[in-house]
Protein backbone atom coordinates (compact mmCIF):
# COMPACT_ATOMS: atom_id res chain seq x y z
CA UNK A 1 0.00 0.00 0.00
CA UNK A 2 1.77 2.82 1.53
CA UNK A 3 5.16 1.06 2.19
CA UNK A 4 4.99 2.14 5.66
CA UNK A 5 6.22 -0.46 7.96
CA UNK A 6 4.01 -1.07 11.19
CA UNK A 7 5.40 -2.53 14.47
CA UNK A 8 3.89 -4.10 17.63
CA UNK A 9 4.82 -3.39 20.93
CA UNK A 10 3.53 -5.17 23.36
CA UNK A 11 2.21 -4.78 27.26
CA UNK A 12 4.34 -5.17 30.07
CA UNK A 13 3.36 -6.43 32.79
CA UNK A 14 4.81 -4.55 35.95
CA UNK A 15 6.24 -1.78 33.56
CA UNK A 16 8.48 -0.13 34.75
CA UNK A 17 9.20 -1.41 38.18
CA UNK A 18 10.11 -5.11 36.97
CA UNK A 19 13.57 -4.30 35.21
CA UNK A 20 14.27 -8.31 35.14
CA UNK A 21 11.31 -8.56 32.96
CA UNK A 22 11.43 -5.49 30.52
CA UNK A 23 15.06 -6.69 29.97
CA UNK A 24 13.85 -10.10 29.36
CA UNK A 25 12.48 -12.16 26.69
CA UNK A 26 9.08 -11.37 28.06
CA UNK A 27 9.56 -7.82 28.11
CA UNK A 28 11.48 -5.97 24.92
CA UNK A 29 12.16 -9.45 24.08
CA UNK A 30 9.02 -10.03 22.88
CA UNK A 31 8.73 -6.61 20.54
CA UNK A 32 9.42 -7.46 17.22
CA UNK A 33 12.86 -5.67 16.19
CA UNK A 34 12.85 -2.71 14.70
CA UNK A 35 15.59 -2.60 11.63
CA UNK A 36 17.29 1.14 11.12
CA UNK A 37 19.77 1.48 8.13
CA UNK A 38 20.11 5.39 9.69
CA UNK A 39 22.34 6.21 12.47
CA UNK A 40 19.91 9.14 13.24
CA UNK A 41 15.78 7.91 13.71
CA UNK A 42 13.37 10.30 15.17
CA UNK A 43 10.20 9.75 17.24
CA UNK A 44 7.12 11.29 17.41
CA UNK A 45 3.72 11.20 18.36
CA UNK A 46 1.31 13.52 19.85
CA UNK A 47 1.34 13.32 23.67
CA UNK A 48 2.63 11.57 26.83
CA UNK A 49 2.18 7.79 27.25
CA UNK A 50 1.88 6.99 23.60
CA UNK A 51 5.04 4.59 23.50
CA UNK A 52 7.68 7.45 22.50
CA UNK A 53 10.08 6.28 25.41
CA UNK A 54 9.47 2.30 25.17
CA UNK A 55 10.07 2.67 21.09
CA UNK A 56 13.54 3.96 21.87
CA UNK A 57 14.86 2.25 24.09
CA UNK A 58 13.66 -1.47 23.45
CA UNK A 59 16.43 -1.71 20.09
CA UNK A 60 19.32 -0.51 22.60
CA UNK A 61 18.84 -4.48 24.57
CA UNK A 62 19.42 -6.69 21.41
CA UNK A 63 21.56 -4.14 19.81
CA UNK A 64 23.97 -4.53 22.66
CA UNK A 65 23.88 -8.17 22.43
CA UNK A 66 24.93 -8.35 19.47
CA UNK A 67 27.47 -5.72 20.47
CA UNK A 68 26.43 -2.47 18.63
CA UNK A 69 26.57 0.38 20.54
CA UNK A 70 23.19 2.12 20.77
CA UNK A 71 21.65 4.50 22.61
CA UNK A 72 19.33 7.62 22.91
CA UNK A 73 18.77 11.22 23.87
CA UNK A 74 14.54 12.76 25.06
CA UNK A 75 14.03 16.09 23.70
CA UNK A 76 10.71 17.64 24.73
CA UNK A 77 9.27 21.06 23.52
CA UNK A 78 7.98 23.45 26.64
CA UNK A 79 6.55 27.13 25.95
CA UNK A 80 9.87 28.72 26.10
CA UNK A 81 12.01 26.60 23.61
CA UNK A 82 13.37 22.82 23.84
CA UNK A 83 14.03 21.12 26.88
CA UNK A 84 16.51 18.45 27.73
Amino acid sequence: MLGIRVYRHYIIPDYPSDVARIVSDEGFGHNEYIETTHSLIVVTAPGPGSGKMATCSEPALPRAQHGVSAGYAKLRRSRSGICR
